[in-house]
């Protein structure tokens, strides 16, 4: 969601062995530039922080069955709009990139499921 508000510039990777005691996982050092307009309206944020909610309590599924089923929309339709957004419908969830979340949920607002 951050992206939404800021971009975001990877400067630097920090491996696990750098810490003490070692963590599990390497890091990153991030910049963060607030954007002048944010990518959505707060209207439109609260709906897409549900949105993205529905799609990641069943990350590791099919986005065409997860929209589908959550959303209670036809999986004909939601394989169009999904074909649309360049997003195979056989793709995981976890796997899709942030912008195309957020193309894909404006086209759903635009085709009033959202």
């Amino acid at each position: 969601m951050t992206w939404v508000f800021a971009s975001i510039k990877v400067l630097d990777f920090v491996p696990r062995k750098a810490f003490y005691p070692e963590p599990k996982v390497d890091s990153l050092i991030v910049l963060l530039k607030p954007r002048q307009t944010p990518l959505l309206s707060e209207h439109e944020v609260k709906k897409f922080e549900i949105f993205l909610g529905k799609l990641f309590s069943q990350r590791r599924k099919v986005i065409s069955k997860v929209i589908s089923r959550t959303m209670e929309i036809d999986r004909s339709i939601v394989e169009s709009i999904l074909t649309e957004n360049a997003i195979s419908p056989q793709e995981r969830v976890y796997k899709i990139p942030p912008q195309r979340f957020l193309n894909l949920f404006k086209a759903l607002m635009r085709r009033g499921f959202i």
